[in-house]
């Protein structure tokens, strides 16, 4: 199916009106191109989440890096009983996931947009 994605003024409609005020105003437009389009457009959605998230993964690993196994472990989300038998390898892993976990349950929703407001100033 065709899909209207390299359309500039059909695009901006898209984003801007329901799916019903889009399929009235482009008559010629089949709720099977829209739809398509919107498939499009949620897959690249998806690869840039997943790209934002790889680069913010690679971030906090390098933080990781910089860090003694003891400074990780009192913030990793497992005891430290367990955690001092692990190769600090592992601990850096850990400290990776446990942050993107952390961050995904949105524990840091005002304090990420605080920050990007404080830098797009």
């Amino acid at each position: 199916m065709i899909d209207f994605t390299t359309d500039w003024e059909k695009m901006r409609d898209y984003f801007q009106i329901s799916k019903e005020e889009f399929l009235a105003s482009y008559s010629y437009v089949s709720e099977a191109e829209y739809d398509a389009t919107k498939k499009v457009v949620e897959k690249k959605d998806a690869l840039d989440k997943d790209l934002y998230k790889k680069a913010l993964a690679n971030v906090l690993y390098y933080q990781a890096v910089n860090r003694t196994k003891a400074e990780l472990q009192p913030v990793l989300f497992i005891d430290e009983e367990e955690t001092d038998k692990w190769p600090i390898e592992k601990c850096r892993i850990q400290y990776v996931k446990d942050q993107l976990e952390f961050i995904d349950g949105g524990n840091l929703d005002d304090e990420i947009n605080e920050t990007w407001e404080k830098i797009n100033d």
